[in-house]
């Protein structure tokens, strides 16, 4: 397939064949040696290394090439850095993109997780809430079994519990 790529003389060919082409290296080298900067294209497209795409982004010299590459980058201070210094415009335009792109992400992340955020703490506001409400009911049961306690006799409570017994026999 390596072989086709390289010297077939028909654009369709070589596309269908890098199709067929997984090995990361033989794409790299595709991707900055290939004469057919469509069949360099196609090879960004399957291309991993981050370092190779910020490579090619910055260095190739068809501007579709280096605009097929922005589309995969992720490093924002390479972006920016094409995004300023670039000759083509339409790379700038790409990078740019691809850095709003990037902002876009960040901010619905933050909104999520502002909500999250609002969200558990909500949550834990009704946790005190309900653990006060608890107390509260322990301290009037607490007070309610003390008179309970002082205004009966030793006996009453005797013959009560004697009651409750008899009663779940």
């Amino acid at each position: 397939m390596l072989n086709i790529v390289t010297v077939n003389s028909k654009k369709e060919v070589r596309l269908a064949a890098i199709k067929k082409i997984s090995d990361e290296s033989d794409l790299v080298n595709i991707a900055k040696e290939n004469d057919v900067w469509q069949v360099r294209v196609a090879a960004i497209k399957k291309i991993s290394d981050n370092s190779i795409l910020d490579n090619i982004a910055k260095e190739d010299d068809v501007w579709q090439v280096r605009v097929a590459a922005i589309e995969r980058i992720d490093n924002k201070s390479v972006l920016k850095d094409i995004a300023k210094n670039d000759i083509d415009e339409n790379v700038r335009k790409a990078a740019t993109k691809r850095i709003t792109h990037f902002k876009a992400i960040e901010k619905k992340a933050k909104k999520q997780a502002e909500k999250k955020a609002r969200a558990k703490r909500k949550a834990q506001k009704e946790r005190e809430k309900e653990a006060q409400r608890i107390a509260e009911l322990i301290e009037i049961g607490h007070s309610t079994f003390t008179l309970y306690d002082s205004s009966t006799s030793p006996l009453d409570r005797a013959e009560e519990r004697k009651y409750y017994k008899d009663l779940y026999r």
